[in-house]
């Protein structure tokens, strides 16, 4: 799992794209050529709406997988009337991490990750994606943290052990 996190975090930096073609049973069988795709069904604006209500009912009435769904729509809205979000996207990302949510808390180490590249190794973001980490790594049994932990230096690693201490401390008065 620590292989895992690594390489969700490698991918969000930029590091992965879509799986090569080739590599497909499908292309493998037929040396190299697939079938024309059989287009899917059309879904109207309606539709769309639609489920994305139902999803957003089911975020609001405490659900962490419709939460991870909100956190996308947040910057990829199924419809033209629904506007981005960024400060949407993590919200979402947040209530569904602090139900220790497994998805969640690999986007939010991603997404800090991410932070502290676009500010050329912010301290702060990197303290708080140790912190998400370190809870990841409580929850699923995994040590990713310690090889982060490793190359980000002692400030960020000792903030980010005290944000994580504070997350844990307050579930457990909970």
């Amino acid at each position: 799992m620590k292989t895992t996190l690594l390489l969700l975090c490698w991918m969000a930096l930029g590091g992965l794209t879509a799986t090569s073609a080739a590599s497909t049973p499908a292309r493998k069988a037929s040396g190299g050529k697939t079938a024309p795709a059989t287009p899917a069904p059309v879904e109207s604006d309606e539709d769309k709406l639609t489920k994305y209500n139902e999803v957003k009912a089911k975020a609001e009435a405490g659900d962490a997988e419709s939460q991870m769904k909100m956190s996308g729509y947040a910057l990829n809205p199924p419809v033209k009337s629904i506007q981005k979000s960024a400060s949407g996207q993590l919200d979402w990302m947040v209530k569904a991490a602090k139900q220790d949510y497994p998805a969640a808390l690999d986007q939010m180490c991603v997404f800090y990750l991410n932070q502290a590249k676009a500010k050329k190794n912010n301290p702060d973001d990197l303290a708080e994606a140790y912190k998400w980490m370190l809870i990841r790594d409580k929850f699923s049994g995994n040590s990713a943290s310690a090889a982060f932990g490793k190359n980000i230096g002692d400030g960020p690693k000792a903030e980010g052990q005290k944000r994580a201490d504070a997350y844990f401390a307050e579930k457990t008065a909970k």
